[in-house]
């Protein structure tokens, strides 16, 4: 299976995951560092909300043994739709990991706090592209802090294609109906791919024609797919069954 792509959104072509501090969390004496000056020790508790693969080992291994006065509690989603109903109703987090195309629940009911970029490490030598993003920065405040990005391409089997796929149009090759799925992305992303696979060169800003467009060609060619994938999770279990063999 080819894996080369990182999961999150289609933002052009490519996906951006931030992090950004909750809004109804504030310095006290079980967070971090929480009013002290720069140099204290660092210690306390931070809860974190992410998607299920960000707390991997291998991401905060390094990360506690840096800082072993740091407790971290984690919890995880698979949208930030999710996350944002799950927040309004009442779940309490330091931090959370938003992608970009999806902080519009978060930011438009007021679930954010606005982040001193003094205290980013490294904010200043950030491209402006990942500053000035929309949804970054806003109003004169920032909202979030551009941690990863990658492109959004195709997964496949190996084992089940003569030839790899290539194009965004082949998720809808009639040959392999049924064997496919799309990541479910909030909505926008399968919408975003298949403007791709018909030929919509910027399927972030359509008008309300292509929009309507693409809407009926999914509809039109519903059967094409096995499921949307809601997580990497999901969609590795997909590929290991042998439901699909091939995603994007």
């Amino acid at each position: 299976m080819n894996t080369s792509r990182h999961v999150r959104v289609l933002a052009g072509l490519g996906s951006v995951v931030l992090l950004a501090a909750l809004a109804a969390c504030g310095g006290d004496d079980d967070n971090p560092s929480a009013g002290g000056s720069p140099d204290d020790p660092v210690e306390g508790t931070v809860r974190t909300f992410t998607y299920d693969d960000s707390i991997d080992p291998t991401i905060l291994d390094p990360f506690e043994e840096e800082y072993p006065g740091v407790q971290v509690e984690t919890a995880t989603f698979n949208s930030n739709a999710q996350a944002a109903a799950k927040i309004r109703g009442g779940f309490g987090t330091d931090v959370i990991e938003v992608c970009l195309d999806e902080s519009s629940p978060l930011v438009d009911n007021d679930l954010l706090a606005p982040i001193d970029t003094s205290q980013i490490d490294g904010w200043n030598d950030m491209l402006p592209s990942m500053q000035e993003a929309d949804g970054v920065t806003e109003d004169g405040n920032t909202w979030l802090v551009p941690l990863s990005a990658g492109p959004h391409g195709l997964i496949y089997d190996v084992n089940a294609f003569d030839e790899p796929p290539t194009s965004w149009a082949d998720l809808y090759d009639s040959e392999i109906q049924g064997q496919v799925a799309l990541d479910g992305g909030g909505g926008l992303t399968p919408l975003a791919v298949t403007a791709l696979a018909m030929g919509i060169e910027d399927p972030m800003n359509m008008d309300p024609d292509q929009i309507a467009e693409v809407r009926d060609y999914m509809i039109e060619h519903r059967d094409q797919f096995r499921t949307f994938a809601d997580s990497d999770s999901d969609t590795i279990n997909l590929f290991k069954s042998g439901e699909i063999i091939l995603t994007d």
